[in-house]
């Protein structure tokens, strides 16, 4: 799992991979924190789009247990509160043999802030 940037591309996926989002935060003593927020939009290549909020991702994972082939778009948001703990989303894709080929964590730890993510997945038949 390595720290990545804004915005990512995985690819190539094959269909039927899954993909995964989980978030958290945590004070700098490392205590769980509730105070954030965090979303992840999710625009498959057909069907509507999936709204994951905090909730799901929290304390999650929610996911897509079947990518079919095409583009996906995702775009996550994570709000440190006003107490500026860390927060963490992790995203990851596992693969028909349960690697994990792509697996990614951002964070944001600026109180009051927002932070903004893009993942685009490109899944090949």
């Amino acid at each position: 799992m390595a720290d990545c940037p804004e915005f990512v591309i995985w690819n190539p996926l094959k269909p039927g991979w899954k993909f995964f989002a989980q978030a958290s935060a945590a004070t700098s003593t490392g205590t769980a924190s509730d105070d954030f927020d965090a979303s992840v939009r999710i625009v498959p290549p057909t069907g509507s789009p999936a709204d994951w909020v905090k909730a799901d991702l929290n304390p999650g994972p929610e996911s897509i247990e079947s990518l079919e082939a095409g583009g996906y778009g995702a775009s996550a948001r994570l709000v440190s509160g006003p107490s500026g703990p860390t927060v963490t989303l992790r995203a990851w894709i596992v693969d028909s043999a349960g690697a994990k080929p792509f697996d990614c964590t951002w964070t944001n730890s600026d109180a009051g802030t927002e932070f903004h993510v893009s993942i685009m997945l490109v899944v090949k038949a």
